[in-house]
């Protein structure tokens, strides 16, 4: 996983049923990585810019925005 706190993402590739359509952007807030079935899970957890809420999605799902 290659996002870190503070970095600036984008929801690029949603997985349902997280609920997010793409184009989502916020903030990385905290990174894990449980294991679910004996598998490691790349979790990231960003604070949404349209909401200021909270959501933990697949790392796999988002992709950092870089700023010109």
């Amino acid at each position: 996983m290659n996002l870190k706190r503070g970095q600036e993402a984008t929801v690029t590739n949603p997985f349902q049923p997280t609920g997010h359509k793409g184009g989502e952007t916020g903030v990385v807030v905290a990174t894990s990585t449980p294991v679910v079935g004996g598998t490691p899970v790349d979790l990231v957890q960003i604070q949404e810019d349209s909401t200021g809420g909270l959501s933990t999605v697949y790392a796999e799902e988002i992709t950092r925005t870089r700023k010109d």
